[in-house]
Formats: C-alpha cells, structure tokens, sequence
C-alpha cells in the first residue's frame, strides 16, 4: 500500500494552485493554432518564449516563479520532505512497475544510500 504522509510544510500555500489557477495556466499552455481535436500543448521553446515575452502569460506564473524563488534562498527546511516525496515515488515506480522492467539502470542508484550514491557518481 502506498501511504503519502500529511506533514504540513513550512509555508502551506507555497506552490499552490487553486483548481481554476490549474485550469487557466492548462489553457493558456494550449498552442493557439490547430483544430479542434488536433491541439497541442506549448513545446518548451514556446513556452520560454512566452514566459519572457508575454505579460499576461507572465501573470499566470509568477506567483510560482516567487515561491520557486523564495525556496531556492534556504533548501534546508525542504530537504526532508524532498527526501521523503523521493521514496515515496520510488516505492510507486516498484508499485507500476514490479519486475523492475523500466529503467532498471536506476534502481541500484535509487536504492543506495546518499554516501554510497555520491561515492559512485
């Protein structure tokens, strides 16, 4: 069974996106051109682009860019949880896929300890 722990972060709206935030920034990340039933979404090329470019665009992402950047100034607090979030996608990816089909490159260097994964890397 997959539990996800409810630790309640530093700062609880830090990347945080209420579900009609979610939906804008999915509509905006639509290519403009393209038929109905043959959309796609932005390639990452266009979205940088956009993303330096276009000031409505800019609006959508910004209060993520300022928690990016707000997180980016002291890792520390994070750095458990981020451990934490890592096994528990690695117990998924053991979850999805059971016979270690996909990427078994990986799974030696997912299951080392952190002083063994930077002594062989």
């Amino acid at each position: 069974m997959l539990v996800i722990p409810t630790h309640q972060p530093v700062h609880p709206n830090v990347l945080r996106l209420w579900r009609a935030e979610q939906r804008a920034i999915g509509e905006l990340m639509v290519h403009p051109e393209g038929a109905p039933g043959r959309r796609r979404c932005l390639g990452y090329a266009e979205f940088c682009e956009k993303l330096d470019r276009d000031e409505v665009f800019q609006r959508w992402f910004a209060p993520l860019l300022a928690d990016i950047d707000r997180l980016a100034e002291d890792t520390a607090p994070a750095a458990s949880r981020l451990a934490e979030l890592q096994q528990i996608l690695i117990t998924l990816i053991d979850v999805l896929d059971p016979k270690a089909e996909r990427f078994p490159q990986f799974r030696e260097l997912a299951n080392a300890t952190p002083s063994t994964r930077v002594a062989n890397h």
